[in-house]
């Protein structure tokens, strides 16, 4: 029973099971509460997993979430090599949007290494 309260002690598996459960039934108010949430714990390691998952879902909001952490962290992830898990249309929405910041021959590089 959702009372428009979210438990504060949900961990990244637990909110994104909430996310989805909030919009297979229509409730848009608790899937952007936990979304928030989601946004404030996203991080290097995790980033590419809750992307691909919101991409899945159609969380376009969580999705715009992930892809404003990229690009702001854009060069570490890719230093890290954070970003090799994604799947290819991923990968081609993110190189797009940090297009700006690459030349075509990184771009390229990028593409062959697999990230």
């Amino acid at each position: 029973l959702y009372l428009r309260e979210v438990s504060s002690g949900m961990d990244m598996t637990q909110a994104l099971q909430v996310v989805e459960a909030a919009r297979y039934f229509s409730l848009p108010d608790l899937e952007l509460e936990v979304v928030k949430r989601l946004a404030l714990q996203i991080e290097d390691s995790k980033v590419c997993t809750v992307l691909e998952w919101a991409h899945a879902i159609g969380s376009s909001v969580l999705k715009a979430e992930c892809m404003g952490y990229i690009e702001r962290n854009f060069q570490q992830l890719l230093d890290t090599q954070q970003l090799k898990g994604l799947s290819s249309e991923l990968l081609h929405e993110v190189l797009c949007l940090s297009g700006q910041m690459l030349t075509v021959a990184k771009r390229r590089r990028i593409i062959s290494s697999g990230v």
